[in-house]
């Protein structure tokens, strides 16, 4: 007997609704990551000093490692434990993101995306799994995942919807950049008298004496 048919959760038992609700975040998220970068591939450009030929690689590397994924991890939902399998997937896939976000070069930053992308299959793990965990009659389970993978990346609007939240974040990143270096800059000293403060004006050392407040 192998261990897939020892699940105890795997018998058909039945769902409840936000396990399910759950299962198709789970897949839209997943399947998303392989988006994510494309509307920033000038940005990234920039930031990484590469080409935009070079950032629109980033792309083929993540796409490559789904591949890898559908024929390398995929089968083994059916080989092993689903639940863990898919644990230590999202778990690598939350590492891969976090490399991304520090990633001081343009290969390390591929590489990152290429672990996303091999992780990305992981909607198609979680299908199987809500289709075993599902009842004989709960028939609208997998539709209900299915339809969480495919709004992930191909929803109405997804577009420009996932372009904007990048943006945001990005800004919002800056903004806290800018904060920072201002709550760091030394505050001026207000207990100077006016005419020494004058003097550092500018214009004050070419005249050879302090320039007048007023």
């Amino acid at each position: 007997m192998s261990d897939r048919d020892r699940q105890p959760a795997e018998l058909g038992a039945g769902i409840s609704r936000p396990l399910v609700m759950l299962l198709a975040l789970t897949c839209g998220a997943a399947v998303a990551n392989l988006y994510y970068a494309q509307p920033l591939l000038h940005t990234i450009a920039r930031a990484l000093s590469v080409s935009n030929g070079t950032a629109g690689l980033l792309v083929t590397f993540t796409q490559a490692g789904y591949v890898v994924g559908l024929a390398l991890l995929v089968p083994l939902g059916d080989l092993h434990e689903r639940r863990a399998l898919i644990t230590a997937m999202l778990v690598i896939a939350a590492a891969g993101l976090g490399l991304a976000a520090a990633a001081p070069s343009f290969t390390v930053f591929a590489l990152a995306l290429a672990v996303l992308g091999v992780m990305a299959v992981v909607a198609q793990i979680v299908v199987a799994m809500s289709s075993s965990l599902a009842g004989e009659h709960e028939r609208r389970v997998v539709g209900t995942v299915m339809s969480g993978l495919l709004i992930g990346p191909h929803g109405p609007h997804h577009q420009r919807h996932r372009r904007r939240a990048v943006r945001m974040a990005r800004d919002l990143r800056r903004r806290g950049r800018r904060d920072g270096a201002a709550r760091r800059r030394p505050a001026p000293d207000v207990s100077a008298h006016p005419h020494d403060r004058a003097a550092e004006l500018p214009g004050a050392a070419a005249l050879g004496r302090p320039a007048r407040p007023w």
